[in-house]
């Protein structure tokens, strides 16, 4: 409490030294002035007293030829007489409170929770695009509209939740769970997408029509939505499960030795831009652009000293592109056409496993003809409702 009294009302320790200071600081006591943490000192004493009292203890003083010098003093006056001349030491830090308070409604720092690196990427810059990046201004109203805007864009997320704090917004989502697939037709039986052999079922609903060992041809009935109850009456269900078969197949693919490509020619353009607090500015030469080019972005918070500040800087990169005939080859032919039939099989059969295989070669005046032939296990079970719409 006596700290706070002594802040805003001024106070002076002052040392008396030398003469009859005894008589002094009786005199002092006796006309009533409010001495406080009187101390002895070498050739007389110290105390404090307000500082509006101070100038009285002269006359008193001099007639005790007492010497008075003040050592110490206190105050919320003496600290503002100090700024006298220099305002900007007392105006200063009023200013920085308003910015501090005003820079809150920037976005300093994007931190996000529960999300997947691929998925932190993605959703930056679906954000991006929306104006919200470090430096952005965001208030309220713009926060409660970036998840709505969010799920019309991209039906990735199913869950978000944005929290902005003091300039640090928080992003939370949750992947969109898979709508659960319903079929309309109850007839929706599942039928081989390839003929083969059977070699392994694995059926969770639905009637089993094939055995293992035996041989099925593509579009036949594997396993079928209708099933009898000990009555003999039918029954439907949605089957599921996955028939194994072993598939004997040829694919067939062409790989020209002369082709157009784009390529970099080397040659590039630099631009950049940068945001701080909202504002956006950019680059007044910047690059006029390629005709045919392709268009680089790195986008970098700013710091200082490791802290980040409300901005952003961004680099783009404008490199050229041109069309070239490239040549292959007849090995770097071959090779490409072999891909593309192994692409054709792992696009039919996500899950084959090859068991042999064998090719043909054709050469034309163009390039070459690839017939692979290849044996394979992998599930052929496919519903029939969507192998009738392919």
């Amino acid at each position: 409490m006596n700290r706070w009294i002594g802040f805003f009302l001024p106070q002076v320790q002052f040392w008396a030294r030398g003469g009859r200071f005894e008589v002094f600081l009786s005199r002092c006591l006796d006309q009533g002035v409010p001495l406080s943490g009187v101390r002895p000192a070498p050739g007389g004493f110290t105390a404090w007293l307000p500082a509006r009292y101070y100038p009285g203890l002269h006359r008193p003083a001099r007639r005790c030829r007492t010497l008075l010098r003040v050592q110490k003093r206190r105050g919320a006056a003496f600290s503002l007489r100090r700024l006298k001349g220099r305002w900007g030491l007392a105006v200063g830090p009023v200013l920085f409170a308003l910015v501090l308070q005003f820079s809150q409604n920037f976005v300093w720092d994007i931190r996000y929770k529960g999300v997947e690196p691929a998925q932190q990427a993605r959703l930056s810059a679906l954000l991006y695009s929306m104006d919200i990046y470090q430096g952005a201004f965001l208030n309220q109203q713009i926060l409660e509209s970036i998840p709505g805007r969010i799920f019309l864009s991209s039906p990735e997320f199913g869950w978000l939740a944005l929290n902005f704090e003091k300039g640090c917004l928080t992003v939370e989502a949750d992947q969109t769970l898979p709508a659960p697939v319903v079929e309309d037709d109850l007839s929706a039986d599942l039928v081989a997408a390839s003929d083969g052999v059977v070699l392994r079922m694995n059926v969770q609903e639905g009637l089993s029509l094939k055995q293992p060992g035996q041989t099925v041809a593509k579009g036949e009935v594997l396993v079928s939505a209708a099933r009898p109850d000990r009555d003999g009456n039918l029954y439907y269900s949605h089957p599921l499960g996955s028939v194994t078969a072993l598939v004997t197949k040829s694919y067939q693919c062409e790989q020209p030795i002369q082709f157009e490509a784009s390529f970099p020619t080397g040659r590039l353009q630099r631009d950049w831009s940068f945001s701080f607090l909202g504002r956006l500015w950019e680059n007044p030469a910047g690059p006029e652009g390629f005709g045919e080019e392709s268009v680089q972005e790195y986008r970098r918070p700013l710091t200082l000293f490791g802290f980040a500040l409300p901005g952003m800087f961004c680099r783009t990169l404008h490199v050229e592109l041109a069309s070239q005939t490239i040549r292959l080859t007849a090995d770097g032919a071959v090779e490409r056409a072999r891909y593309a039939c192994r692409k054709a099989l792992y696009e039919e059969f996500p899950d084959a496993v090859i068991r042999t295989e064998s090719e043909k070669q054709e050469w034309t005046d163009t390039g070459v003809i690839i017939r692979w032939d290849v044996q394979f296990e992998a599930d052929i079970a496919r519903r029939q409702s969507e192998k009738e719409s392919e």
